[in-house]
């Protein structure tokens, strides 16, 4: 049976937000925001990448054996999988693939943009200070931010996995979703000093399913809101 999990959420900005849309070539601006018709916007990768990292710490603490155990997120050989798949056992991704995609294995989370539901753009002027010398290594140069109370809005899509299950995959996804609702997760840059800080609220879930060759729907907020400690 196929499963669909929709997932719709707001994203309150905390500290002032800056996701950067790379050098102005033109303008006053040296580092601008990413914007969407003009808008500032939260990228899904962006998101999606944070979520991974979380989950890669959380399963990397884990006393977990192979396959579940987390393989080398630097991309090196994972001598002791291959040398299982050699053997002729089962190859089977680790975990964190298994949620959000590896070489061998789609993504079962979409995460799509967050688009802003009110906002405020200011900027201001830095300087970046050399470690060696103590000195002004670059700088003075104008930096824009997305302020505090900004909101976001947008969805995660979570396909075959039961969230509301006691499955390694949906513990772990849970378990990252519940450090974002309680504001300790960084998006963008100059996170080491305090920007970025975002805080996610869950506003809708709902399971579509295939039964009998029907599309079957449910509103699970609720029973995902106690899998997640806030029921």
């Amino acid at each position: 049976m196929d499963i669909l999990n929709i997932i719709k959420l707001k994203i309150e900005v905390i500290s002032p937000l800056s996701i950067k849309a790379g050098s102005s070539i033109v303008g006053p601006i040296d580092n601008p925001i990413v914007r969407l018709g003009g808008k500032p916007f939260i990228p899904g990768s962006s998101l999606k990448g944070v979520l991974r990292s979380i989950v890669e710490k959380i399963a990397g603490s884990m006393d977990l054996e192979l396959p579940d155990k987390p393989c080398n997120i630097l991309g090196e050989v994972d001598t002791e999988r291959n040398r299982m798949d050699k053997m002729g056992k089962e190859y089977r991704p680790c975990v964190v693939c298994r949620i959000f995609g590896g070489p061998t294995y789609a993504s079962h989370i979409y995460v799509y943009d967050m688009l802003p539901v009110n906002y405020n753009v200011e900027e201001r002027v830095r300087v970046a200070i050399s470690r060696v010398t103590g000195s002004v290594e670059k700088g003075p140069f104008k930096e824009e931010y997305v302020t505090p109370g900004s909101v976001f809005r947008g969805e995660i899509h979570i396909v075959n996995i039961d969230l509301t299950s006691d499955s390694i995959e949906a513990q772990l996804f849970n378990s990252a979703i519940q450090m974002l609702n309680k504001g300790l997760v960084s998006l963008g840059s100059n996170k080491s000093i305090g920007m970025g800080r975002i805080k996610v609220s869950i506003e809708s879930v709902k399971k579509a399913y295939l039964s009998k060759g029907m599309v079957r729907e449910e509103d699970i907020t609720d029973e995902f809101l106690r899998c997640l400690g806030n029921g």
